[in-house]
């Protein structure tokens, strides 16, 4: 069970957009929040409630119960033939609440939203596992099995309007309620598949192996006709160190390893037909018998999203060969792979010509790639008699995730991201600094401000360049102390909160407000996007100066300006985790039920550096609120946080 409490995060009465309001003159804690007669809120802006204020009177809460298990049932009817079935449950409840405080000024009257999701999952898997040995040389491993799965989400959500007693947040406690918005109109969601399987592993002589994998699902989530898919693949090893005698005392083992495999992969549910959806009403919810011009009437309305009666599973090939080598008998170690993804049939939501009678369409299309390499080094520097040990643990990942092709589109625009064939994936698509053909960035000679280009672009990949970290363990008898330190470096952010911090004034590194300076770029004509040239047709560059104010507020450079401003390198450096562990001794246990006992302690994000973020910002990439498909974003998201820990382990 997880019960959770927070000021309210996005939407209306947001805490985090609100701060940067807030006057840097003054200690707003030692002030007055709410009005003592009518618990109104009390700030110096209008329109937006003071943070205290939000923190009383506008919680939003989660309460989640998860229920799971399992009941496995298994016998070997023959020496070599082992039949196992597992049957599995997975479910929660999330009860949320968000209100905005009677006495709000953002709403006077103030609302409380309810949002219920039940979320289930069961799970039944048969399996045939067959292990013989032919000879001393051969062993076999067959796995045949099936699969059912079945996930089902219920949700229902409501609004209520003017809430009668202040300080009782029960919906209950409002005068009007209505439905509420849900993702896709959609309140139930079920999906079904079931799947046959294999997996067959051959051994020769404890030093070659060949496994071969097939599948063929069956998902509810397709139409008829593509509803059944197979895919499988094959991965092989060789030790050859073991084949060919090479052990000694500086190579002690070595395996190489080659793998192809394909995967399928569903589509969401109902992407396959149109339905009618009720009418919302003027503010965007669906109650019953109105909508925004007809009451006492029940409407519904075609979907804008034109679905696809032939829609295909995507696919996901991947090739991949490495290496394992272990030296001076296991105190150093290699293992270095490489791999080639390529997705395939992918899902997309595109854009419809409105003379269909739809604004968007579903189909497959196009192809992505991830290309990379994955090497880990381990070594034990120090490994004494007494029992004192250093363990070492570095790795390094390096991936390229690039758009091969849309089948004909020349973009796909997905809210603030964009997929350009040639071009890495997903990237910040936002307004940006009209250029020249050299990339200079044109500027007004009327105001000394940056000139915005016609349209929107792709300014900044969201994809790290690699990644890279490295772990130390020393271990003395019975205690363990860890160290984590990791490195991302690249891979571009959008972020508004160092935006709006820079453009308000709330950071202390605009703190010299009124500082002049001279912004980088040449003279441009607003009209045409062309730079001016003198009499002699040389470029002009800009030498008019404007203050810090300026130059961060209002269509200026940087944060707070034209967007691509706010687009910064999130390199990090990270302190991930310290852990210190004691492993109590058996001795101490044998006359208690318990087999084991071990008490740790840990701290988690105890120090980052972020270089390329304005200094003062303390600011914590991480901190990005992207999804997926909408990569390198932090729209006023949470600042990240230290995190301490206790854990205690016993078994019986």
């Amino acid at each position: 069970m997880t019960d959770q409490k927070s000021p309210p995060i996005g939407g209306s009465g947001d805490i985090m957009s609100n701060l940067y309001y807030l006057p840097t003159s003054y200690d707003l804690s030692g002030l007055p929040f709410e009005n003592p007669n009518t618990g109104a809120n009390v700030y110096d802006r209008d329109g937006l409630d003071n943070p205290y204020w939000s923190v009383k009177h506008s919680p939003s809460t989660s309460n989640v119960d998860r229920y799971y298990g399992n009941f496995v049932l298994g016998f070997d009817p023959l020496p070599w033939l082992n039949i196992q079935n597992t049957a599995g449950f997975n479910a929660y409840t999330d009860r949320r609440v968000s209100v905005l405080g009677k006495g709000s000024s953002v709403y006077a009257n103030g609302t409380i939203n309810t949002d219920n999701i039940y979320r289930q999952e069961l799970d039944n898997t048969l399996l045939f596992t067959i292990t013989k040995e032919f000879g001393t040389d051969l062993s076999l491993r067959a796995i045949l099995g099936n699969n059912i799965n079945q996930r089902k989400t219920e949700r229902s959500a409501f609004s209520g309007d003017n809430i009668i007693t202040p300080g009782i947040n029960d919906i209950s406690n409002t005068s009007t309620i209505t439905l509420g918005s849900l993702p896709n109109n959609r309140a139930k969601i079920k999906q079904r598949y079931y799947a046959f399987f294999t997996d067959i592993t051959l051994d020769y002589k404890k030093y070659a192996s060949l496994n071969i994998v097939a599948r063929n699902d069956v998902s509810s989530t397709l139409p008829a006709q593509n509803r059944s898919y197979f895919y499988g693949g094959a991965n092989g090893s060789f030790i050859f160190t073991e084949a060919f005698q090479m052990q000694n005392k500086i190579l002690t083992s070595g395996k190489v390893r080659l793998g192809y495999t394909r995967v399928g992969n569903e589509a969401t549910p109902y992407l396959t037909a149109n339905v009618y959806t009720a009418n919302a009403d003027a503010n965007g919810l669906g109650a019953p018998f109105s909508n925004g011009t007809v009451t006492n009437i029940s409407t519904l309305t075609m979907s804008d999203i034109l679905t696809n009666a032939n829609l295909k599973p995507e696919f996901i090939t991947e090739f991949e060969t490495g290496t394992n080598l272990e030296f001076l008998q296991g105190r150093f170690s290699l293992d270095f792979t490489y791999y080639h993804k390529k997705s395939t049939s992918q899902i997309f939501t595109v854009k419809s010509a409105p003379s269909t009678g739809y604004t968007d369409r579903i189909i497959n299309l196009g192809q992505t790639s991830n290309k990379g390499v994955e090497i880990t080094l381990g070594a034990v520097p120090v490994e004494t008699e007494n029992g004192f040990k250093w363990e070492v643990d570095a790795n390094f990942t390096r991936n390229r995730n690039m758009v091969d092709e849309l089948g004909g589109y020349a973009q796909l625009v997905y809210g603030n991201n964009v997929h350009i064939p040639g071009q890495p994936y997903g990237q910040i698509y936002r307004g940006r600094y009209a250029r020249d053909e050299e990339g200079n960035i044109l500027v007004n000679p009327q105001t000394a401000k940056p000139i915005s280009a016609s349209t929107s672009g792709p300014i900044g990949n969201p994809n790290p360049n690699f990644m890279a970290g490295i772990s130390n363990t020393l271990s003395f008898k019975k205690f363990t102390f860890g160290v984590l330190f990791d490195w991302k470096q690249g891979g571009a952010i959008y972020s508004t909160n160092v935006g709006e911090a820079m453009a308000r004034g709330v950071s202390k590194d605009t703190e010299d407000r009124y500082r002049m300076l001279i912004a980088p770029g040449v003279l441009g004509d607003v009209n045409t996007l062309l730079p001016l040239r003198d009499g002699e047709g040389n470029k002009i560059a800009n030498n008019t100066a404007i203050t810090v104010i300026d130059y961060y507020f209002s269509g200026g450079y940087g944060p707070g300006g034209v967007a691509e401003g706010s687009v910064f390198d999130a390199t990090v450096f990270r302190l991930r985790e310290i852990s210190l562990g004691y492993q109590v001794p058996a001795r101490l246990l044998s006359k208690t039920p318990f087999g084991s006992a071990s008490l740790s302690i840990s701290g988690r994000n105890l120090w980052y550096n972020a270089p390329n973020f304005p200094k003062y910002m303390n600011y914590d990439p991480e901190v990005s609120t992207g999804s997926s498909n909408n990569a390198g974003a932090d729209s006023y998201g949470v600042p990240t946080t230290r995190r301490y820990g206790v854990n205690l382990r016993i078994s019986f």
